[in-house]
């Protein structure tokens, strides 16, 4: 059994990094060379001839993992994505054969493997090569996922500059690198969006043209709230990277110990409910409306601003929480009795449940006893009036039951005591609050919305 990520939608996200990553090495190798981009040849017809390569086609997913083809569906490459954590020959061998056999179908084309990790292997065949990266000076036969990502700005850069003569930003670097992810975004959700119960479906998505990569180096102007939204979605894509990762390997280790089929098969299952239901609320939020609603739905206790900025992303969906909590207990929900519903709603005997956020302070021992009550006290008021008085909430939490933390357990949001005793620190914290708006809001809001604490939720679903 191959523990490693590669057939996942984490796999699948490098995969498509890596081909992004070709296609503006290609462009920008025609550039240096004096041809020119369609959009500059348009503005001076007596200059070099046009680069070749904007006719050319990437295609996913059909051949292998991608190819590129030109204008007269020739194929001109085939490459081969692994992102394999282990270096062990024999878990490349299948791809290597894949490979031989294409481009021995297809006159003049050539192959590469593309690796996420180095491994000795030796061709038999001149037209198959390990794709060579060039990273820091250096050159290299393996390209991590860190470094995919410096390599794709570079050539956004050195583009940038061959086509205007201009030197950009780090922020207008970010801005179209994220815009790029965006597009990888898409095709991801594309290719899982048929996936059956058994990874079963059709894969194949419509070829995407090099000069379209162009076109959006030319006259990308992304709206900042935009720009945070893709930011956000980078964030969370590349957490639940870490964390798949993570959990294949323990387990992995933890099974060459035990060494049973069943335990493997059983464990193998799990893994794959998980993603595939991460994959499923993908879809569902893919689109830059959709997913900011999601951003706002697992916090719904922080009021974000007409156009997300900083502080919305730093509030959004935080770094730590994601491994620490949202994918552990996602994990838990989709493994249970519970019904995972797309959205991210999971139902418990009729109730409706998401996965939030929300988190109290840590006091480390910080203050005495009573303080501490007194300051649960103040947060668990201040946290029921953030929520109140949020109004992307009215929608958001319209049918909600019950919102799952890590350790803070409310049994109703709406309390008609929890203005009395902490008021004044209150509106001291949280001046900008409306309280006027308050009983407005809780006509949307069920008043017995539950908050409820990951040890409590574990409990209900034992009985």
């Amino acid at each position: 059994m191959d523990w490693d990520a590669s057939p996942t939608w984490s796999g699948y996200v490098y995969q498509g990094k890596v081909a992004i990553y070709h296609m503006l090495k290609v462009i920008c190798e025609r550039l240096e060379k004096g041809e020119k981009c369609p959009i500059e040849y348009s503005k001076d017809q007596s200059s070099n001839k046009l680069a070749e390569c904007h006719n050319y086609l990437m295609e996913l997913e059909k051949v292998e993992d991608f190819s590129i083809k030109d204008k007269f569906q020739n194929y001109l490459t085939l490459h081969q994505v692994k992102a394999y954590k282990t270096q062990e020959i024999s878990h490349y061998r299948k791809a290597i054969l894949k490979l031989v056999q294409n481009t021995n179908s297809f006159s003049n084309s050539k192959g590469y493997l593309h690796l996420i990790k180095e491994v000795p292997i030796t061709y038999g065949n001149s037209n198959i090569s390990t794709y060579e990266y060039i990273i820091n000076g250096t050159i290299k036969n393996y390209c991590g996922l860190e470094e995919i990502e410096q390599l794709i700005k570079e050539k956004i850069i050195k583009i940038k500059y061959l086509l205007k003569n201009e030197t950009l930003a780090t922020f207008d670097t970010e801005v179209i690198y994220l815009y790029f992810m965006n597009v990888i975004d898409q095709i991801v959700r594309e290719r899982h969006k048929n996936i059956d119960d058994f990874g079963r479906g059709n894969f194949i998505v419509a070829p995407y043209p090099f000069c379209s990569l162009c076109e959006l180096l030319n006259t990308i102007e992304m709206e900042r709230d935009l720009y945070y939204t893709n930011k956000l979605k980078s964030k969370f894509i590349k957490k639940f990277e870490e964390y798949y990762y993570i959990i294949l390997e323990v387990k992995r280790r933890l099974l060459q110990e035990i060494n049973t089929d069943v335990q493997i098969a059983c464990t193998s299952e799990k893994n794959f409910k998980l993603h595939k239901y991460m994959c499923q609320l993908w879809n569902y939020y893919g689109t830059k409306e959709k997913f900011s609603s999601f951003c706002k739905m697992v916090t719904p206790e922080h009021k974000t601003n007409e156009k997300l900025n900083d502080d919305d992303y730093r509030a959004l969906i935080p770094d730590n929480l994601l491994a620490e909590f949202y994918f552990p207990t996602t994990e838990l929900l989709v493994n249970s009795t519970a019904k995972a519903k797309n959205n991210g709603v999971f139902i418990i005997n009729q109730k409706k449940y998401i996965i939030t956020n929300i988190t109290k302070p840590n006091l480390n021992g910080l203050c005495s006893e009573e303080e501490e009550k007194l300051f649960k006290k103040i947060h668990e008021d201040l946290l029921r009036k953030k929520i109140l008085n949020n109004p992307s909430n009215i929608d958001l939490l319209y049918e909600v039951d019950a919102l799952i933390t890590k350790e803070i357990n409310l049994d109703r949001i709406y309390d008609d005591s929890f203005c009395d005793v902490s008021e004044l620190y209150v509106n001291e914290l949280e001046n900008e609050l409306d309280g006027g708006r308050l009983k407005n809001n809780i006509v949307h809001i069920k008043e017995d919305i539950e908050i409820i604490s990951l040890d409590k939720l574990k409990e209900r679903l034992n009985k």
